[in-house]
C-alpha cells in the first residue's frame, strides 16, 4: 500500500440495473468482509425487499425481492423495506442485533434520502433518487475508476469521452483526492505511448526548465551531456504536470510555446525539436485567483483547460467507502483476512477526511500493522479519526467580514457558486435547514456539511 498512484485500482462493483432517478439501496460495506466492496440495488419495480443472512451476496428478482448477505450479525430475516405512498419504510423483523437508522435503533421508520442504515455489521445508504441520468450497471467509465455515486459516475462518463481524444485535461481537486490516479486512467484509455508524471512543486526552480525541456551539453555548469527532458521523454505519449500552479513564470512561458507550436527548445540549444505530447495537468490551487494576481498566465490556462474535471473529495463520496477499502486492502503483501469492527466503519463514515483517500490509505496501513489478529478496532485508528468532531447540528462559527473575504478569494468557482446558491436558499427559508434541503433536493446532513465547509453563519438568515 505504499504507492499512492495506484490507490484506486479496479474492484468489482455489482450494481443491479439502476435506471434513471430510481430509488436505490447502496450497500456501502460489510464490516466483516471489507474486501467484498460495495454494491447498489435498484428498488424500482419492487413492492418489498427483505434483507437477511445467506451464503453469499445475492439479490432475488421479483416484486417481493430478497437480498442475502453472508453477515453473521444479520438475522435470517432481519429487515423489510416496503414501498409506501411517497417513499419507503423500514421495518425490523425481530432481528437480534436490530436496525439502526442514522445511529438510532428503530422498530420502523420512514426513510429519507441519504439515511444511513446499519443492519448487523453491514452499512447501507438509502437513496430516494439514485443516479440522475446514468446507470452503474455498466463497467467503470474509465479503467480502475469505479463509483456508486451517481453524479460522480456521470462526470467520469463525460471524462471517458474526452480521454480518447488529444484534448488537454485539467484535473482539479483537493490534496489526496486521486488526481494522478485519474490521469493514469485517462492515459490508459487514450492508447498513447509513455506516461511521464512530473511534480512541478518538487523540482528546484533553478533546475525546472532544464528538467522539463531538456538541455544540451555545455549549456550550464555541470551539463556534461545532452538530456532530453520530461517533455521529449513523453513524445508520443502523455505528460502529466501535477501541481502545475507551482510553475514559475519563465517555465510557464516556455510551456506555452510547447503547447502552441508542438515543439521544444532545450536549454542552450538554438533549434526547436518537434514533439507530439498530450498534456494532462492537475492542481488544488484556486487558479482563478492566481490569474487575477498574475501568478498564473491566462493564456497558459486556456491551453491546459481544454476540458476540466473536478474530483470530489472523499467526504462527498462516502458511498464509495467499500470500493476504496477493498482496493486498498487488496494491495497488502500478505493474504491475511481482514475484518473491521462496525464502530470502525461508523468512525470512517463520520470522519471529514481532510486529506481524502491518501489519509484513508495511511490510516488503513497503520491499522493493519497494529492488528495482529486481522480485526481492526477503534484503538487501531489515529486519534484524528476516533476523536469526536463538531456536532452535525451545531451552528457554524461566525466569521468576520475580513476573514470571509479572504476565504472567498481562495474558493474554487464551483464552491463560490454553491455558496451563493446555498445563501440564497437559506435566506428564502429563513435559515431553515430542512426547507433548504428540500429546495436543493439534498439531504439535510449534506446541507449542514456545506454550511460548515463554506463558513456560512446560518443565524444571519433566521427569521
Amino acid at each position: 500500500m505504499s504507492n499512492p498512484s495506484n490507490t484506486l485500482k479496479s474492484v468489482e462493483v455489482r450494481a443491479e440495473g439502476l435506471p434513471r432517478s430510481a430509488p436505490a439501496l447502496v450497500l456501502i460495506v460489510e464490516s466483516q468482509r471489507p474486501l467484498a466492496g460495495g454494491a447498489a440495488y435498484s428498488l424500482a419495480g419492487l413492492a418489498r425487499l427483505t434483507i437477511g443472512r445467506g451464503g453469499d451476496r445475492l439479490l432475488s428478482q421479483g416484486p417481493d425481492a430478497r437480498l442475502e448477505l453472508p453477515d453473521p450479525k444479520i438475522s435470517g430475516r432481519h429487515a423489510l423495506l416496503e414501498r409506501e405512498a411517497g417513499g419507503w419504510r423500514l421495518r425490523d423483523c425481530g432481528a437480534t442485533n436490530g436496525c439502526l437508522v442514522n445511529g438510532v435503533r428503530v422498530d420502523e421508520a420512514t426513510l429519507r434520502d441519504c439515511d444511513l442504515l446499519r443492519l448487523g455489521g453491514s452499512f447501507f445508504r438509502f437513496r430516494a433518487r439514485q443516479i440522475e441520468g446514468a446507470s452503474l450497471a455498466s463497467a467503470p467509465a474509465l479503467p480502475g475508476l469505479a463509483t456508486l455515486v451517481g453524479q460522480h459516475h456521470l462526470q467520469l462518463s463525460r471524462l471517458a469521452r474526452v480521454a480518447a481524444t488529444p484534448i488537454p485535461v485539467l484535473l482539479r481537486g483537493e490534496t489526496g483526492s486521486g488526481k494522478e490516479v485519474v490521469a493514469r486512467a485517462i492515459h490508459a484509455a487514450s492508447g498513447r505511448g509513455p506516461f511521464v508524471a512530473v511534480n512541478c512543486g518538487a523540482i528546484a526552480p533553478t533546475l525546472l526548465e532544464s528538467q522539463l525541456f531538456g538541455h544540451v551539453r555545455g549549456a550550464f555548469s555541470g551539463a556534461i551531456r545532452d538530456e532530453p527532458g520530461f517533455v521529449r521523454a513523453a513524445d508520443g505519449g502523455t505528460l502529466f504536470l501535477d501541481e502545475v500552479a507551482e510553475l514559475p513564470a519563465p517555465a510557464q512561458a516556455t510551456l506555452l510555446r510547447v503547447l502552441q507550436q508542438s515543439e521544444v527548445v532545450p536549454v542552450g540549444a538554438t533549434r526547436p525539436i518537434r514533439v507530439d505530447v498530450r498534456v494532462l495537468s492537475a492542481t488544488h490551487q484556486p487558479l482563478e485567483a492566481w490569474m487575477g494576481d498574475e501568478r498564473f498566465r491566462r493564456d497558459l490556462y486556456a491551453r491546459l483547460a481544454g476540458f476540466t474535471h473536478r474530483l470530489p473529495p472523499l467526504r462527498e463520496r462516502l458511498d464509495d467507502l467499500g470500493i476504496l477499502l477493498a482496493a486498498l486492502l487488496s494491495r497488502r503483501p500478505d493474504a491475511r483476512p481482514i475484518q473491521l469492527r462496525p464502530e470502525v466503519v461508523q468512525a470512517f463514515l463520520d470522519h471529514a477526511w481532510p486529506l481524502n483517500v491518501r489519509e484513508l490509505e495511511q490510516a488503513l496501513t497503520a491499522a493493519v500493522a497494529l492488528s495482529p489478529d486481522g480485526v481492526i478496532r477503534l484503538e487501531d485508528l489515529p486519534e484524528s479519526i476516533t476523536r469526536p468532531g463538531p456536532s452535525p447540528t451545531a451552528s457554524p462559527r461566525p466569521i468576520s467580514s475580513a476573514s470571509a473575504s479572504a476565504s472567498a478569494g481562495a474558493r474554487s468557482p464551483e464552491d463560490a457558486a454553491l455558496r451563493r446558491e446555498l445563501v440564497a436558499q437559506l435566506r428564502a427559508s429563513g435559515g431553515n435547514v430542512s426547507a433548504t434541503a428540500r429546495a436543493m433536493n439534498k439531504a439535510r446532513q449534506q446541507i449542514q456539511k456545506w454550511i460548515r465547509r463554506l463558513e456560512i453563519d446560518r443565524s444571519e438568515y433566521e427569521g
